[in-house]
């Protein structure tokens, strides 16, 4: 695939009637908490090489753009068309720094293992800008993004799918919203007490 993660494909194992005899049994009272755990981490593997594929939509599109002459000159010397790379560029950046921080957290244990906001928001913001970042490409470089000159358009069915991987960007805010509205009712409640 052009992300290279052939395991991160989304997946169903239905187990209806299945019994299992209590010493199999891996989870505790509450295996929602145990697959928030799993799905945690498992969240920020699936957005990594959405970083990396965002650079090379980047750097496909500028090749592609200084080989295409306009009046004379190559695109990449409009200013239209460099303030569009310049905003792939900053989703780009902005993207790393946003799954860096996240994984720093996470390498030393600063994270909640049932739901953390940070590897949440990291996702979802990875996830948005990667697929700005498509679909620009895809405009910059016109019919030719759509065809297998360019590997734009395979790259952005490949952004698309991490849309609903590892928690569908509708629910995150959601999620993220509800968190949002707790940390601020917690923070009155606190300063109401003093």
């Amino acid at each position: 695939t052009p992300l290279a993660i052939r395991s991160g494909g989304l997946t169903q194992l239905p187990l209806d009637g299945v019994e299992l005899p209590a010493e199999r049994d891996l989870s505790g009272p509450d295996g929602l908490a145990d697959a928030q755990v799993f799905l945690n981490s498992r969240r920020l593997f699936q957005v990594c090489p959405l970083v990396g594929a965002m650079r090379r939509m980047i750097d496909v599109s500028i090749r592609h753009l200084d080989g295409v002459i306009r009046e004379g000159r190559p695109l990449t010397q409009s200013p239209a068309v460099q303030g569009r790379l310049g905003r792939m560029y900053a989703l780009q950046l902005t993207s790393r720094a946003v799954l860096h921080d996240a994984l720093d957290r996470m390498d030393r244990g600063e994270v909640n293992e049932f739901y953390d906001p940070v590897i949440s928001a990291a996702k979802y913001v990875v996830t948005e800008n990667a697929v700005e970042v498509s679909e620009r490409a895809l405009r910059l470089t016109g019919w030719r993004g759509y065809t297998t000159v360019l590997p734009l358009e395979r790259m952005h069915r490949a952004v698309l799918a991490s849309v609903t991987g590892q928690t569908a960007q509708d629910i995150l805010e959601i999620n993220l919203g509800v968190i949002a509205m707790a940390r601020l009712a917690l923070a009155d409640q606190s300063r109401r007490t003093r």
